[in-house]
């Protein structure tokens, strides 16, 4: 099927959103920062063009926008460019990946499977060969450097880059499994190389539900099982009970019964949310006030409790409405293998969120945007193993 110059442009556009920013390469960054702006420009015509703001299901996301400026101009003004530029890049992806998907999905998956195993390829070649030096931001002066920046930001995206390579093998044949070889082989070596714990409980769990899933197929049954992990988690979260996580965390990985402090740090992101904070939270760059000993950080390293900090309980409580509305969709997948790597990744980067913050990395919004054309992808990858059927009798 021929492409055509306006699927070309969203998807060059939607490259140029997604590299990261990197210390290394300062002046790239600020052409990125232009192109970007074109590239926003392009979107808010194709959100008007495309009639896009009647789409109810990104709703709470436009409020979620809407609340991140108030909180972060109440806040913080010196804050709110930062802010702005963070959901420029957002708009651009969510609008320019759902205006692809509506031309053509199949080309869509395979060019976000594409350019995300690139990345990750990029990502290990940085940490074997050093590239990219050291970094230079004020927090994280002198640690090493690598393509999506420190160490511990291969979390935010490493399960998505696996779902995006897992759609593009079944939507195709060999290159998507390449793909997805490459994505694989390239985050696990980074991942163990670097001993990224959080990384390695997502891909366990990912790797657990993809193969509970050979067994348990009924939907009904997957619904019972995410209901029992939300509550799981709340139950951590607000009671803090460790115990039910000292196998993995003591015995396999070799943290601490406090997640390394960071319980600590849950406490006192609550202790701070009080009054107008619990309303519009701190904003999009709080400052230094959460501390373990003398080491003072501005997250707490839970995306749960995150929401509340940096935006008050109304931000909690518009990502889990589209979590639920992420978890409805995904069990309404008519095709099995879909539907289950879906719920591998959200189950996956449910679990990370515990002591991870990976929504504000722009692939939990592509991810987002992928889950309201999941059933689409079922039926495209049900309809290539009909053809295959046929082809063999």
């Amino acid at each position: 099927m021929k492409i055509s110059l306006n699927f070309s442009l969203a998807a060059l556009f939607y490259l140029l959103a997604c590299i990261p920013m990197n210390t290394a390469y300062p002046s790239l960054n600020i052409l990125l920062r232009y192109c970007q702006l074109v590239g926003f420009v392009w979107s808010c015509f194709v959100f008007i063009s495309k009639k896009q703001w009647k789409i109810k299901w990104y709703y709470p996301l436009w409020i979620l926008a809407g609340l991140m400026l108030v909180s972060t101009a109440y806040n913080d003004l010196g804050a709110l460019y930062n802010c702005a530029l963070w959901l420029m890049r957002m708009f651009i992806v969510v609008i320019l990946l759902e205006d692809m998907m509506q031309r053509n999905i199949r080309h869509t998956i395979s060019w976000i499977a594409l350019i995300w195993s690139i990345f990750f390829f990029i990502e290990a070649f940085s940490l074997v060969t050093g590239c990219f030096g050291f970094t230079h931001t004020n927090n994280t002066q002198g640690l090493p450097n690598y393509f999506f920046g420190i160490r511990n930001e291969v979390n935010q995206y490493i399960i998505y880059a696996v779902l995006f390579c897992f759609l593009a093998m079944y939507l195709k044949d060999f290159l998507g499994t390449a793909e997805l070889l490459l994505t694989s082989a390239c985050g696990i070596f980074f991942v163990l190389s670097q001993s990224v714990s959080v990384s390695i409980v997502g891909i366990a769990a990912f790797v657990g539900v993809y193969v509970i899933s050979k067994i348990i197929k009924r939907r009904k049954s997957w619904k019972y099982i995410i209901a029992l992990m939300a509550i799981a988690i709340f139950s951590f979260i607000v009671f803090q009970n460790t115990v039910m996580f000292q196998t993995i965390l003591v015995d396999w990985l070799n943290e601490d019964m406090t997640l390394n402090g960071r319980l600590l740090l849950w406490k006192q992101a609550i202790q701070q949310s009080t009054g107008i904070h619990a309303l519009l939270g701190y904003g999009y760059s709080p400052d230094y006030t959460l501390c373990i000993g003398t080491y003072a950080v501005n997250h707490p390293h839970n995306q749960y409790i995150q929401f509340i900090f940096n935006y008050g309980y109304p931000g909690l409580i518009l990502y889990l409405y589209m979590l639920y509305i992420s978890c409805r969709k995904i069990l309404n997948v008519q095709n099995t293998k879909i539907r289950m790597v879906f719920i591998a990744t959200l189950i996956a980067n449910a679990i990370m969120s515990i002591s991870s913050r990976n929504y504000f990395y722009l692939t939990a919004q592509m991810f987002y945007v992928l889950v309201l054309h999941a059933d689409e992808i079922g039926q495209l990858a049900e309809n290539r193993i009909q053809r295959r059927r046929i082809r063999w009798k």
